[in-house]
């Protein structure tokens, strides 16, 4: 009985110990890893701010391929989450989602494992000559969980890993990715556009400050057109620039449409080739973008067929950001 009774007090004073040593241990825990990207940075920015292609890269993909994933409605940038659940110990269940997205800078995550503390996650971007270098991050607190303390000092060695081989995988993607081509930075896409019916009203020999405001009032008149009449609204408006005081704001629409408006007419565009740009920023500031197409169409081999047109893909009144608002510039060519 003396035994076990030493046995008993033996186990308790370890107990004991290692709680008392677990409460000195660091109740923080960081882990980081970083790999060197032979691209731009808005390559593996965009792969990474979509979590829709998470599996894609992530180093536990493989660990349990049963997984059950769960993307949110929104794939990219703050406000987008996947959640997943396994029965496999290692994987578990759990969620992601970005809380901050900075384009080619900063991506925060917040990692949300069952039966622990939500942790943070980021990646940083950082361009050196040609090249990206991605630095991903965890950072946790254990709080006076002593278990966990103890589990952190582990946590180095044993995610640490993971981020390698994720890493590793998401510069493999973007190094195979073609050369993307841009103009003023912005994204330049070769397109076979289809033929597609609209309705539009013309102004001509508008004074440049009040361009803005014209397009808004064309815009106001062909939406209550086509909610009056019935008409289904088949993509983003847009305006067609013959020159810089003459343009058609239109609406893509689908179906037979009846000009009932003496202003508002019916037209349709014939498919075609085009190089769309896609354009982050206020309208005003767009000019760079019309300078150099010119010679990038040539460089290409192209020549204009069409006048320009602008599609607008972002809402001026949802979104307050300027920088935020997408545009699409499209270049009929042949």
């Amino acid at each position: 009985m003396k035994t076990l009774k030493y046995i008993g007090i033996g186990i308790l004073v370890l107990v004991l110990l290692i709680a008392i040593i677990g409460l000195f241990l660091p109740s923080k825990v960081h882990v980081e890893r970083s790999i060197t990207v032979n691209t731009e940075p808005d390559i593996p920015f965009n792969l990474i701010n979509d979590l829709s292609k998470f599996n894609d890269w992530s180093p536990w993909y493989n660990i349990d391929t049963n997984t059950l994933y769960t993307n949110s409605e929104l794939k990219t940038g703050v406000g987008a989450g996947i959640s997943w659940k396994s029965d496999n110990p290692d994987v578990g269940n759990g969620k992601l989602s970005i809380i901050e997205s900075k384009p080619n800078e900063l991506i925060v995550t917040k990692l949300e494992f069952e039966g622990w503390d939500p942790s943070g996650a980021s990646y940083l971007f950082m361009t050196e000559d040609n090249t990206t270098k991605i630095t991903w991050t965890m950072d946790s607190d254990m709080g006076y969980n002593v278990i966990g303390r103890w589990f952190g000092l582990f946590m180095d060695d044993m995610i640490g890993k993971d981020y390698d081989k994720g890493l590793a995988a998401i510069k493999k993607i973007c190094e195979e990715q073609p050369i993307q081509d841009k103009v003023v930075g912005f994204d330049v896409n070769l397109r076979t556009l289809p033929t597609q019916n609209y309705i539009y009203l013309t102004n001509q020999n508008i004074n440049a400050n009040e361009i803005g405001l014209k397009i808004g009032e064309s815009l106001m008149k062909l939406d209550a057109f086509a909610k009056n009449n019935k008409v289904d609204v088949a993509g983003p408006p847009f305006t067609v620039w013959y020159s810089p005081t003459n343009f058609v704001t239109g609406i893509p629409v689908s179906g037979e449409v009846l000009a009932t408006d003496k202003d508002i007419k019916v037209g349709q565009q014939a498919g075609c080739d085009a190089y769309v740009v896609s354009y982050y920023g206020a309208y005003s500031n767009t000019e760079a973008v019309y300078e150099n197409m010119s010679s990038f169409i040539t460089e290409k081999g192209k020549r204009p067929s069409g006048p320009p047109r602008e599609l607008y893909l972002s809402d001026p009144v949802l979104e307050k950001d300027t920088a935020k608002w997408l545009t699409e510039i499209v270049f009929p060519v042949q």
